[in-house]
C-alpha cells in the first residue's frame, strides 16, 4: 500500500442563529455572519499529538509561516481527512481565503462519504460514534442497540423525562469508555451554552477524542478499501464533494423582492385554480340538497371518488325523531314548539368521471378501497381522454409544488449575503444519487 501522508481536521464552532435575524433552523452554520471557530484540532501521520488551536491561537496565525503545508495540501500530497469534513473545510474557508485558495484543490478523505461507499449506499449519515464503535470492534448488535438508546435517551430529553442510565447502558460505556465521547458537551450545547462559554479544558477534551478517532476510522477505512479495490471510486466521490462545498461556498443569489412578489402572484393563481377545480368536483358529485361537503381538490380519497367513483361521506341536517317516529320540538326558550334539527353523517355514491377500469391508466386500490392518483396516473388519463379537470390538476399539483419547495421554503433560507447556500448530501439515497436540501436546487421548476 505504500506510505503516504495526511492530516485530520475537526473543529468546534460557535452555534449562534438566534432572534429575528435568524436563518432557517441552522445551528451552526458557517454563513452566519457571527459564527466561528472556536477551537481546532488536527493530528498528522508524523506527529501522534494532536494539536489544538484556541480561537485566540488561530487569530495570531501567520498563515505565511505555514504556507508550506498549505502548498503540500494543495498539491495533493498531504491528505486532508474529516468526519463530514465539509462543514470543517466551508468554516476554514470563511477563517482565510488563502486557505480556500489551497484546500479548494485537497485531496480529501470523508469518514462519513466513504463508509456510506463501503457499505454499498446502506450507512447513510454515520455519526463519529457509530464508526468509532465499528473500527474498534463493536458488533453490529451493539451498535443499532447503543443508537437506539441513545435515540430514546433523546426523546426522553425533549419529553422532559429523563432518567438514569439503567444498569446495560453504564456497562456499555465503561466498555467503550475512551471511545465515545463525553455527553457533557452536548448537555451544555442542549442546556443553551454557547461553545465559547464550555469550559475551555472540557472543550479541548472532547475534541482530542474526535480527531483521535477520526484517525482511527480513516486507517482502518483506508486499509478496507485498498483490500476491496475502491479507492479509485472513493477518489471520484472525495472530488465530487470537493465541488459541492465550492458550490455550497458560493451559493446561489436570490432576489428578495422578486421572491416575493413572483411568490404572490402564484399562491393567487393556485388558489384561482383550486376554487375553479373545487366548483368542478361539487358539480360532478351531486350531492343531496343541503349537504354539507368539505370539498379539497388536493384530497386524493375525492379525486379518487371523482376520477373513478366511490362512496364520498358529507354531512346534513335532518329533524330529531322519538321513539315514534315524530318530530322532537324545543320546549322552551325563542324556538318553543319548532322541530330540532341534527347533523348526521351520510354516504354519497359519485359516479366515475372516466370511462374503463382504474387500472387500466395505472391506478392501483390500496387497502381501503381508494384509488391511487398520483402524477403517472394522471397524465395517463390526461393523455387518453383529454379532460380538462385533470389537465388543471397536473398544473395546480406543479404550481403548489413549485411554491412549497421553493418560493415559501426559499424566503426563509436566505443568508445575509444575499444567497442561499444549500446543503449537497453525499449520502442521503440507497443508489448513490446526489440529493439538495435547505433549499432543495434541483427541484426549481424551469417555470
Amino acid at each position: 500500500m505504500g506510505e503516504f501522508k495526511y492530516l485530520v481536521i475537526d473543529t468546534e464552532t460557535s452555534l449562534k442563529n438566534k432572534g429575528e435575524e435568524s436563518v432557517g433552523n441552522f445551528k451552526a452554520s458557517p454563513f452566519h455572519p457571527d459564527n466561528e471557530i472556536v477551537m481546532m484540532g488536527e493530528v498528522c501521520d508524523t506527529d501522534d499529538r494532536v494539536s489544538i488551536l484556541t480561537k485566540e491561537d488561530m487569530s495570531k496565525l501567520d498563515l505565511s509561516m505555514a504556507s508550506a503545508a498549505l502548498d503540500e495540501i494543495a498539491n495533493q500530497e498531504v491528505m486532508l481527512v474529516g468526519q463530514n469534513i465539509g462543514f470543517d473545510m466551508l468554516y476554514l474557508y470563511k477563517f482565510d481565503s488563502k486557505v480556500r485558495e489551497k484546500y479548494r484543490h485537497a485531496l480529501i478523505w470523508d469518514t462519513m462519504i466513504v463508509e456510506y461507499l463501503l457499505t454499498g449506499q446502506r450507512k447513510m449519515f454515520c455519526s463519529l460514534d457509530e464508526l468509532a464503535l465499528k473500527y474498534y470492534g463493536a458488533t453490529e448488535e451493539e451498535i443499532q442497540w447503543y443508537l437506539k438508546r441513545k435515540s430514546n435517551e433523546a426523546a426522553a430529553q425533549i419529553a422532559g423525562t429523563t432518567e438514569a442510565f439503567d444498569l446495560d447502558m453504564t456497562a456499555f460505556l465503561r466498555k467503550w469508555h475512551g471511545v465515545l465521547k463525553d455527553d457533557k458537551i452536548k448537555e451544555y450545547w442542549n442546556a443553551g451554552m454557547e461553545t465559547e462559554d464550555i469550559p475551555e479544558d472540557e472543550l479541548k477534551e472532547y475534541l482530542i477524542g474526535d480527531v483521535r478517532n477520526t484517525e482511527h476510522v480513516f486507517l482502518a477505512q483506508f486499509d478496507l478499501a485498498y483490500k476491496l479495490g475502491m479507492l479509485p471510486l472513493i477518489r471520484t466521490q472525495m472530488d465530487a464533494r470537493l465541488a459541492t462545498i465550492e458550490m455550497e461556498w458560493n451559493g446561489m443569489f436570490v432576489n428578495k423582492s422578486t421572491l416575493k412578489s413572483d411568490g404572490s402572484g402564484l399562491l393567487l393563481d393556485i388558489n384561482i385554480l383550486k376554487s375553479t377545480l373545487n366548483a368542478s368536483i361539487m358539480g360532478h358529485c351531486k350531492f343531496p340538497v343541503g349537504a354539507i361537503f368539505d370539498v379539497s381538490c388536493t384530497s386524493p380519497k375525492v379525486i379518487s371518488a371523482v376520477l373513478f367513483g366511490g362512496l364520498l361521506p358529507y354531512k346534513i341536517k335532518e329533524p330529531m325523531l322519538d321513539d315514534d317516529d315524530k318530530p322532537v320540538l324545543y320546549k322552551s326558550g325563542p324556538h318553543k314548539g319548532l322541530a330540532r334539527f341534527k347533523t348526521a353523517t351520510k354516504l354519497h355514491e359519485v359516479k366515475p368521471g372516466i370511462p374503463g377500469r382504474p387500472e387500466a391508466v395505472g391506478s392501483v386500490q390500496g387497502a381501503l378501497g381508494q384509488w391511487s392518483t398520483g402524477e403517472s396516473v394522471l397524465k395517463k388519463i390526461a393523455d387518453k381522454y383529454k379532460i380538462e379537470f385533470v389537465e388543471d390538476l397536473l398544473k395546480l399539483r406543479t404550481m403548489d409544488k413549485d411554491y412549497t419547495a421553493f418560493y415559501k421554503s426559499t424566503e426563509e433560507l436566505i443568508w445575509h449575503d444575499g444567497c442561499v447556500h444549500p446543503t449537497y448530501n453525499h449520502t442521503a439515497t440507497a443508489t448513490g444519487r446526489l440529493s439538495c436540501s435547505k433549499p432543495n436546487l434541483q427541484q426549481v421548476s424551469s417555470s
